[in-house]
C-alpha cells in the first residue's frame, strides 16, 4: 500500500490539475474507498498539494459524501492537513486559507472542541508572518474569538496564541 499511496502522491504533485491527475484521484478512490484508513490517505494527499487552488481542493474535499465533520480522522485528514502541511494554501496571499481554518476551528468547536483547538494551534506562528500576511491571520483569530460560545478548550489556545 505504500508504494500505491507514494506512487498517487508523486502523479498529483507532477500533473496536478490535469486531466491524468484527475483520473489518477478517482481510480484511487475507487480501488480503496471501502478502506477508511486509505481514504484518510486519499484526502491528505489532496489536502497537502500545493498550489493556487489549494482551497479550492479543500472545499471540494469537505463537501465530498465521504467526508464528516463528526469523524475527527477525516477532519485531521483533510483541515489539519491543509493547516499545517499545506503553507501556500494555507497562507495564501488573500488570506482566505486563514480565513477557511478558522471558520472551521468555529464550526467544530460545536462538535468536538478538543479536535477545534489542536487545529487552531495551526496559527501560533502567525506573528512571524511577514506583516500583510500576519495582519490578516490577526484580523481572522480576532473574528474567531468575538464567536459567542466557544468552548474552554478553543478559548484558552485562542487566548495563548493571541497573547504569544
Amino acid at each position: 500500500m505504500s508504494d500505491k499511496e507514494f506512487a498517487f502522491r508523486m502523479i498529483l504533485q507532477e500533473l496536478a490539475g490535469t486531466p491524468e491527475a484527475d483520473k489518477t484521484t478517482k481510480q484511487f478512490y475507487h480501488l480503496f474507498k471501502e478502506d477508511q484508513i486509505v481514504l484518510d490517505k486519499w484526502f491528505t494527499t489532496q489536502a497537502i498539494m500545493p498550489g493556487l487552488n489549494a482551497l479550492e481542493t479543500i472545499n471540494q474535499l469537505v463537501a465530498h459524501p465521504d467526508f464528516k465533520w463528526t469523524n475527527p480522522n477525516r477532519v485531521r485528514s483533510v483541515i489539519a492537513a491543509f493547516a499545517s502541511g499545506n503553507p501556500t494554501g494555507f497562507n495564501r496571499k488573500d488570506g482566505a486559507g486563514y480565513g477557511f481554518v478558522a471558520q472551521s476551528v468555529a464550526k467544530l468547536d460545536g462538535i468536538n472542541p478538543q479536535i477545534a483547538s489542536r487545529l487552531l494551534t495551526s496559527f501560533r506562528s502567525w506573528r512571524v508572518l511577514e506583516p500583510a500576511r500576519r495582519k490578516l491571520a490577526h484580523k481572522h483569530l480576532l473574528a474567531l474569538k468575538k464567536q459567542k460560545g466557544l468552548s474552554r478548550d478553543v478559548s484558552e489556545i485562542l487566548d495563548r496564541i493571541l497573547a504569544s
